[in-house]
């Protein structure tokens, strides 16, 4: 069935207008209720970069692989316009002294501008319910101007038995012409750029940076209280948060409304990769630059301590004391100002978040502020954060929404890192009773594609040379991600030794944020959250040995960090170690056992 998509800030209004248009768009539903492909967007609010303000159409009817239409609603009726005339361009009802523009110009005004953005194939149409085809004919021809016959869908198109048919031979009608001077392979690439710009706020890694429509939806329909969004690595719960950040961002500037955007993650080099990322999609979508000036992005840590400097300066902090206790203990007594809450609070790796620290999310939240949750429950990879939504005074019933297109990794690679979490039948029991998700249950980019080795060698520092310098010939440097359990000291050198400049060892700097120019080396617990094309992950031997405790939940938290460091990689994953036991041991059996070669 064809799926409706109506603007998050979209309010309506009880007036004949809204009814007609919404009559149109029931009808358009119903005439394609067998076209799991097409999508209606009603009142969809569209930024053009040419005009430097939005667009706003009734109603958009679009299809993969076919074109997208615009479907313009009047309420004209035959006793209306019998009493207009056409002056300087304009209709103008004699009886009311009231003039409209010509619809044909306020079209080609959004046709301009969707042609500027993502090309062509687009057609458009009149639906108009209230006029008939022997009413429209008695018309003088100066009106009939205004509403071209083979464009508008009439009263009888939608009364009558073969209404469906009529409404989409119009509907396709108004593309035919695109299709006998345009090949096929050039409207499809130009309906990527179309469907992009529907909602031009988002970049997934990898594909064609078109949303699902699972995230498009929430991104609509998400205007107030919490949600949580549920989903694995590299299904786009980021992508989905950074959308809804430059969105409300995007309408804040146009509207010149003041609205605060809050985005808190959990380490560094996340906040450093989501600033860059939103900076890409603002140039990439040529969106106004202002838009940043209204999204702050911090970790939490950063963010309470900076509650702390500027609401209670005479308070002493310790050296090593957590500054998110210390904040909540703070403002238990001493309140926030509602003046510098967030509207909008986003809240990304969420699992890491110990369960007291969403006392501090309280804290800060309007009644009326916005909340988004980005959670992977199989990435839980912190001590003391293992709680149930209930806990944290945010209850997930009715509240989460599931991401089950996984964009990062291959599907070789995902399978790979899934059946390591497998050899803990508890750990998946575990997984499994959440009830709305699992892994097995994704539909995986690429499926059988991605390149997977597991190397065993005494000496494999050697080898880690040997493997990075092959990837250099097909990859940039930022684009290579190589991964320790700790900051390992004699290897950090050894590299250095080899590569010079090359190489970045984030940990190891003050700010502790990635080099997108270098290749990139960190430990298993800072690559949450990053992605690389090549990924090679050393000492997995070594993961079991982390932590002296060897408690069967602590073992099982590393295990998840085992898999973090797997799925990290999109296209070619690289397994080194010098010694075919722990952990790698169990890699080893799944990479002989597996079709992965």
């Amino acid at each position: 069935m064809a799926k409706i998509f109506v603007a998050q800030d979209f309010i309506p209004e009880k007036t004949e207008s809204f009814r007609i248009e919404r009559l149109a768009l029931d009808k358009l539903k119903n005439a394609f209720k067998n076209d799991d492909d097409v999508i209606l967007y009603f009142h969809p609010v569209i930024y053009v970069p040419r005009y430097g303000r939005e667009i706003a159409p009734d109603i958009i009817w679009f299809k993969n692989g076919v074109g997208l239409v615009i479907v313009e609603v009047k309420a004209w009726s035959y006793n209306f316009l019998k009493d207009c005339t056409v002056e300087r361009g304009r209709l103008k009802h004699l009886k009311s002294g009231k003039t409209y523009t010509n619809p044909i110009y306020e079209i080609r005004r959004f046709l301009e501008g969707l042609f500027d953005l993502g090309g062509k194939p687009v057609g458009w149409v009149f639906f108009l319910p209230n006029l008939s085809y022997k009413d429209y004919d008695k018309l003088p021809e100066e009106i009939k101007a205004f509403l071209p016959k083979e464009k508008t869908i009439f009263q009888e198109d939608y009364t009558e038995l073969t209404s469906k048919e009529i409404i989409r031979e119009k509907i396709f009608g108004s593309l035919a012409d695109f299709y006998t001077k345009i090949p096929q392979e050039v409207i499809e690439k130009n309906l990527q750029k179309v469907r992009k710009l529907l909602f031009p706020y988002l970049e997934i890694p990898q594909v064609d940076g078109t949303l699902d429509e699972i995230q498009e939806q929430l991104l609509y329909s998400l205007k107030k209280d919490y949600r949580i969004i549920r989903g694995g690595p590299g299904s786009g719960k980021t992508v989905t948060l950074l959308g809804k950040a430059i969105h409300e961002a995007l309408k804040a500037y146009l509207s010149k409304e003041k609205t605060s955007i809050l985005f808190l993650t959990y380490t560094n080099a996340l906040v450093s990769k989501i600033k860059r990322d939103l900076e890409n999609i603002i140039l990439k979508r040529e969106l106004p630059k202002e838009i940043l000036n209204y999204i702050e992005v911090r970790t939490l840590h950063s963010y309470a301590g900076s509650l702390l400097h500027k609401l209670a300066p005479e308070v002493k902090i310790e050296k090593g004391e957590d500054l998110v206790e210390k904040a909540i203990s703070v403002f238990k007594e001493k309140s926030i100002p509602e003046s510098i809450k967030p509207d909008i609070l986003l809240v990304d790796e969420s699992q890491d978040f110990r369960l007291s620290w969403f006392r501090l999310i309280h804290q800060i939240k309007k009644e009326n502020t916005v909340i988004a949750f980005g959670v992977d429950e199989t990435q839980r990879i912190y001590e003391g954060t293992d709680w149930r939504w209930k806990d944290t005074g945010f209850d997930a019933r009715g509240r989460v929404t599931v991401l089950r297109k996984i964009y990062r990794s291959s599907g070789k690679i995902l399978d790979f890192a899934v059946e390591f979490l497998k050899n803990d039948p508890q750990l998946i029991k575990r997984l499994k009773e959440l009830g709305d998700y699992w892994l097995d249950q994704v539909e995986k980019f690429n499926n059988l594609e991605g390149k997977i080795e597991v190397i065993i060698e005494n000496r494999y520092y050697n080898k880690v040379v040997e493997v990075l310098e092959k990837l250099l010939t097909r990859y940039k440097p930022g684009e290579i991600l190589i991964l320790t359990p700790t900051n390992w000291g004699s290897f950090y050198n050894f590299l250095s030794s080899k590569f010079g400049d090359l190489v970045h060892f984030p940990n190891l700097t003050k700010e502790k944020e990635l080099d997108p120019s270098k290749v990139n080396v960190t430990t298993y617990y800072s690559s949450k959250g990053l992605e690389a094309k090549a990924t090679i992950v050393v000492g997995f031997e070594k993961l079991f040995e982390i932590s002296q405790n060897k408690r069967v939940e602590e073992l099982r938290r590393l295990r998840r960090l085992g898999f973090v460091a797997l799925t990290r990689a999109q296209k070619e994953l690289y397994v080194i170690g010098g010694k075919k036991e722990g952990a790698l041991n169990e890699l080893w059996e799944i990479y002989n056992r597996l079709p992965l070669r």
